[in-house]
């Protein structure tokens, strides 16, 4: 059974996930440089580290007409199916819906996401949440069919 950490492990998870990401990418830089054939020094790894707060006061990206429909469309589905897919699940022994469905309902649920997480971002027509939308897409299948595995052999385990 998995216990719960110390409270500081609350700081430390996040602290070294940023450790991590600027390790990764000064090594990249250095890498970049070495196979450029310029000398890696401590300022050309943290070269890339300066773009940040530049990235951060930039002026958002926007393309001239955005689809404010699907845009809507795409941000109320998605807390709307987090509500309908929590109608079978079970809290001890209650759960508002019929179970004999439940996986069914979950799993069509978890696709009106997949949809509306889509349209939020290819309705503003920005390019970030464009790309956002579907990177969420491409990794959705993979994640997906670990999780149908899981639900399918645990009910076939269980007879039901």
């Amino acid at each position: 059974m998995v216990e719960a950490g110390a409270w500081w492990t609350l700081l430390a998870a996040p602290a070294l996930l940023l450790g991590f990401a600027v390790l990764a990418v000064t090594a990249d830089a250095a890498l970049t440089a070495r196979d450029a054939g310029r000398p890696v020094t401590v300022s050309a790894a943290m070269r890339p580290l300066l773009a940040v707060p530049r990235a951060l006061v930039a002026q958002p990206r926007r393309m001239p007409a955005p689809d404010r429909m699907l845009w809507r469309a795409g941000v109320v589905s998605v807390p709307v199916a987090a509500v309908l897919s929590t109608l079978v699940t079970p809290f001890g022994n209650v759960a508002v819906a019929d179970l004999s469905v439940g996986v069914v309902w979950f799993n069509a649920m978890e696709v009106m996401t997949w949809a509306g997480l889509w349209l939020a971002g290819w309705g503003p027509n920005a390019a970030f949440s464009l790309v956002g939308g579907y990177r969420f897409l491409a990794q959705g299948p993979g994640l997906r069919a670990s999780a149908d595995v899981r639900v399918t052999s645990g009910r076939r385990s269980a007879g039901t």
